[in-house]
């Protein structure tokens, strides 16, 4: 068979398959599972809350929150249904359902007259613990451990906090944000289950300390000698003139080298902690010219890089020392022509990045709400 012949062939095939008819997919698309980081569950087995609106009647909703599951791919029609009925979504879950609040009897009963609905059932306290955890002895009072506890973004944050304190746990940090609220505390992990049984508690997971990774990176952006990246070989994407130039970046990092820049930045609430245009000496030298929006998280009022880690970073990214030569790489980042950075300096007196907010929703809201407007991040 020649080639001219096998191409006639599949041709042939592909529009004999054009020609069946349509099908729909919520024709024949039923979810019948729920797929949880902790679970698995199958809607078709596990008995769902009753939801013939006499039958709701007679229930005893408590209130809370709650699993919805929808019989086919949830479209905005469905979703404004469930509005309707006075319930408030939050998170999806695959498939085809989300978690929701549901306050009373009336509620529940609105939403057994919509026929989309396939399940109903409870947000239980085991859901909401980290598989994570275990290879903790839960059960084992003598241990501490640092949690990340995430809640629902209508829930009552003191509530939250009284149990922690309850089970003489101890509060390290908080935040409102806008997809949550956040605690951070360290509770002993035999009361680990007990704090996951609070209606708003959505989330348990073990805090993980952030740390610096950035031995492949170095080759990567080009600040080690070993070898030349493809972005800095004339023939690559900078003869096309791709370097940055009219963008902004935001970078959250350990700190900038500022050298004795007492001179150089001034201090202004409304932008950030520090701002400075046309950056001159004694700043690091990748940094000439640059206007750069400094905001000191991890150590009030003090945004310098003991680390290196965040001026490494910053220079591969935008650096630019016009004193050297373009293969001097190390002072020439892969968008050297960007002019605009914002930077949160997150490094804490530890030497830790303890100047991360719990909710990252934060921080990028605030790189993105600066004056510079940076829209990489």
């Amino acid at each position: 068979m020649n080639k001219l012949s096998i191409l006639f062939y599949l041709v042939v095939i592909v529009v004999d398959g054009c020609s069946s008819p349509a099908v729909k997919l919520t024709d024949t698309y039923k979810a019948n599972k729920l797929f949880l980081k902790t679970v698995t569950i199958n809607t078709n087995e596990t008995p769902s809350i009753p939801i013939g609106q006499g039958e709701i009647a007679t229930q005893n909703i408590r209130p809370g929150y709650y699993i919805v599951q929808l019989q086919s791919p949830i479209t905005g029609e469905m979703k404004q249904s469930i509005v309707k009925a006075g319930v408030q979504i939050f998170n999806y879950l695959p498939e085809n359902a989300f978690i929701v609040r549901i306050r009373n009897t009336p509620e529940m009963t609105k939403l057994g007259s919509i026929n989309s609905i396939k399940w109903i059932g409870l947000y239980k306290s085991q859901y909401k613990v980290s598989p994570a955890f275990n290879n903790l002895a839960l059960s084992n009072a003598g241990v501490i451990v640092t949690v990340t506890i995430q809640l629902f973004k209508s829930s009552n944050i003191q509530t939250v906090m009284d149990a922690i304190e309850g089970v003489s746990g101890n509060i390290i940090t908080m935040s409102v944000g806008s997809t949550g609220n956040f605690i951070r505390a360290q509770i002993p992990t035999s009361q680990i289950t007990a704090i996951a049984h609070v209606s708003d508690v959505q989330w348990i997971e073990p805090y993980v300390l952030p740390k610096f990774m950035n031995s492949i990176a170095t080759d990567i952006m080009g600040a080690s000698n070993n070898w030349i990246p493809f972005f800095l070989n004339p023939a690559g994407v900078w003869s096309y003139g791709f370097i940055g130039t009219g963008q902004a970046i935001a970078i959250a990092d350990t700190g900038l080298d500022i050298g004795n820049s007492d001179n150089t930045f001034t201090y202004n609430p409304a932008v950030g902690d520090f701002e400075a245009s046309n950056i001159t000496a004694p700043f690091h030298p990748a940094f000439i010219g640059k206007t750069i929006h400094a905001y000191a998280l991890g150590r009030p009022g003090d945004f310098s890089d003991p680390n290196g880690h965040g001026t490494h970073v910053a220079c591969s990214v935008f650096g630019h020392d016009t004193q050297t030569a373009v293969y001097e790489y190390p002072y020439w980042g892969s968008a050297y022509g960007m002019n605009d950075m914002v930077f949160m300096s997150i490094m804490d007196a530890n030497g830790g990045l303890g100047g991360l907010p719990p909710d990252l929703n934060t921080l990028f809201s605030e790189e993105y709400t600066d004056t510079l407007s940076p829209r990489i991040a």
